[in-house]
């Protein structure tokens, strides 16, 4: 049997009330060619009945141990069979002429290894807004941008051609943010083309906020960050001023994050690590006393400790 050009790939986990809403979106798509790969980590509900009742030899259902977003993604790489890729969050879905659009706009410029749009954002309330404004949007060489303001690139508003992906796989040890690491690394291979006329659309759902709350005090930002620049070959392309200034506003803003909370060693910790890559900015050290206030005795963990630096190497599953 021939390859569809587009393989879609929709992880998910425990989500097959939601389910019915993605995978519809994806069958009414003008774009009639293409695969759906819904890669299943570890759920225990009925989400393998639910696929198995649309009885669609287009759709290929695939079960793993749970091991978290980007290992289902991986696992979706590792089987498809499309020429281009995209990603879909099993909460999220797209216009009809989503898949046809960001194609096209491929097609029509060969030098790009990704077309991406906007999200419509579709909160519990109802209210509907953009994700970001058109400033956030650029086509080009991003790498720089993501040091000075990050772009709105995000995996269920992008279609990857397949050869741009080739070697380059989510990383397994990062939960959170890492939709920012993989852009990174890919921004460094490919050009990125925004197009106007199309956008996801990203619904906000009960555990979007458990997600939120969970990133407030991520470090990921950092250890991605630190990684890219000192690791991965980002000091080759970004001016030192540049990054320390990104990296430091990173430890700045956990800082803020973690004294809210009161949290005493973990602020002068990490407000400590933004001056040592920005000290001209006097606001730090405005700060570092504001935080050496806080009281030693109400600091839920005084012995904190920031977390190691990322191995150089992308983690991924060893079946892969």
């Amino acid at each position: 049997m021939e390859n569809s050009t587009i393989s879609v790939i929709v992880p998910t986990y425990n989500r097959a009330s939601l389910l019915s809403r993605t995978i519809r979106s994806v069958l009414q798509q003008t774009y009639p060619d293409w695969e759906l790969l819904v890669v299943d980590d570890g759920s225990t509900d009925n989400t393998a009945e639910f696929i198995r009742s649309l009885n669609d030899k287009r759709i290929h259902y695939y079960y793993k141990k749970n091991g978290g977003v980007s290992s289902a993604r991986n696992l979706g790489l590792a089987k498809a069979k499309g020429e281009y890729v995209a990603f879909l969050d099993s909460d999220d879905e797209w216009p009809a002429a989503y898949l046809n659009t960001l194609y096209q706009a491929l097609r029509q410029h060969p030098t790009f290894g990704c077309a991406y749009c906007n999200r419509k954002e579709v909160y519990l309330d109802g209210t509907i807004e953009d994700a970001f404004g058109p400033e956030r949007f650029l086509s080009g060489d991003l790498a720089i941008n993501y040091f000075i303001k990050v772009p709105g690139v995000h995996p269920s508003a992008s279609l990857f051609h397949k050869t741009a992906l080739e070697s380059m796989w989510w990383d397994e040890k990062l939960k959170t943010f890492e939709d920012i690491d993989m852009f990174l690394r890919l921004s460094m291979k490919i050009r990125f083309l925004f197009v106007k006329d199309i956008y996801a659309i990203r619904n906000h759902t009960e555990s979007s906020l458990i997600y939120q709350k969970d990133k407030n005090k991520s470090a990921n930002p950092i250890l991605v960050y630190e990684r890219f620049y000192h690791c991965l070959g980002g000091d080759r392309l970004i001016p030192r001023r540049i990054a320390h200034k990104k990296i430091s506003r990173e430890y700045r803003g956990l800082a803020r994050q973690y004294a809210k909370d009161g949290y005493r060693a973990a602020a002068l910790k990490l407000i400590r690590k933004a001056i040592a890559y920005y000290p001209s900015d006097w606001h730090y050290y405005r700060e570092y006393v504001k935080y050496f206030l806080l009281s030693k005795a109400m600091d839920p963990e005084p012995g904190w400790q920031m977390p190691a630096p990322l191995p150089t190497e992308i983690t991924v599953s060893a079946a892969l």
